[in-house]
């Protein structure tokens, strides 16, 4: 265990099992896009990664007043991270859109995840919030050989010979030249990013089959870490004159999550009663983000090409709802 805390920690080789090593060059893209320069109103999408795949922003760009920064990555990072990076990159006057996973409303603290405490000390760069010595000593303990063998395999086939954050963005400005609006088809890498943070060019060989209920139930309650981490954001965003909108994912019609099921939507409805008791409103209709399964690409959670487009339209018609009503 002592050498593989070396490699990690001292030489910092990518070889936990758990550890998204592409979420590293994918947030230093995004940063890059945060930081440009804009005289419009800046509107920032974050989430996991239904929102990662799920827009087509060139069309906010187009038919809103307002500048997307899609900021969404992955759902095995926990909220607390989301909301600290938004706190570090948000300026003052921002709107931001949470199209939250449903499994957020319910996770507690991750002091033990495994997977969240694998990515960090991969590329964290020093962020510990909420990790226990005990979620250390596990992550490290539960790291199989062969899983080590096949993570350096993996990594060294794949390695990414940019050597720099300019040569990254000059590889990115190119596939964006050639592509636009949406990138090239190139996903889980930065180099298929859109201008605007997304992956919307990818399209589909095969029909991806939907077979998932979500995570909720009738009786799902809030976890108080969630609560807790929610309105530290809202704090800030008083602050700092930052619009705050919570709204739904996007979800697969499939027998376990369906529309034309009652008890779907006692859970949906569940989960609006359960965010009222602590004054958190949820925005939107859930339906409208709810999409036959040919619109999905390789999980129940991201959108294909086509998906991310009947999506995106329909965050629009949001977007113009929450305009009449004065809310922005």
């Amino acid at each position: 265990m002592l050498i593989l805390v070396f490699c990690v920690q001292i030489l910092h080789l990518p070889i936990l099992h758990n550890a998204e090593i592409w979420l590293d060059n994918l947030y230093k893209v995004k940063d890059y896009i945060n930081a440009t320069n804009t005289k419009k109103q800046r509107l920032i999408i974050i989430s996991g990664s239904n929102s990662l795949f799920g827009f087509d922003s060139s069309l906010i760009a187009k038919y809103t007043k307002y500048q997307p920064i899609n900021y969404a990555t992955h759902a095995g990072l926990p909220i607390n991270y989301h909301i600290d990076k938004i706190i570090t990159n948000a300026k003052r006057g921002d709107i931001i859109v949470l199209p939250l996973e449903f499994q957020y409303y319910t996770k507690n603290s991750p002091n033990d995840d495994i997977s969240y405490i694998s990515n960090m000390l991969t590329w964290g760069n020093g962020y510990k919030k909420y990790i226990s010595l005990k979620g250390l000593f596990l992550t490290y303990f539960r790291q199989s050989p062969l899983q080590i063998i096949s993570k350096i395999y993996n990594w060294q086939k794949t390695k990414i010979s940019d050597n720099s954050i300019e040569e990254m963005l000059t590889t990115w400005d190119k596939n964006i030249a050639i592509n636009n609006p949406c990138g090239e088809a190139i996903v889980y890498s930065y180099k298929g990013l859109s201008p605007y943070g997304d992956f919307c060019a990818q399209e589909n060989e095969k029909p991806y089959i939907v077979d998932y209920d979500y995570g909720l139930q009738a009786t799902t309650k809030i976890s108080q870490f969630f609560i807790d981490e929610f309105l530290r954001l809202k704090e800030f965003a008083k602050k700092m004159d930052i619009k705050v909108f919570l709204t739904y994912p996007t979800s697969a019609e499939n027998k376990h999550f369906s529309v034309k099921n009652p008890n779907t939507l006692q859970y949906i409805e569940n989960l609006k009663i359960q965010l009222a008791k602590n004054n958190i409103k949820i925005y939107g209709d859930f339906k409208d983000f709810h999409f036959e399964q040919k619109y999905f690409y390789d999980t129940p959670y991201h959108l294909n090409k086509q998906g991310a487009v009947l999506r995106t339209k329909k965050f629009i018609e949001l977007l113009k709802k929450l305009e009449k009503s004065g809310e922005i």
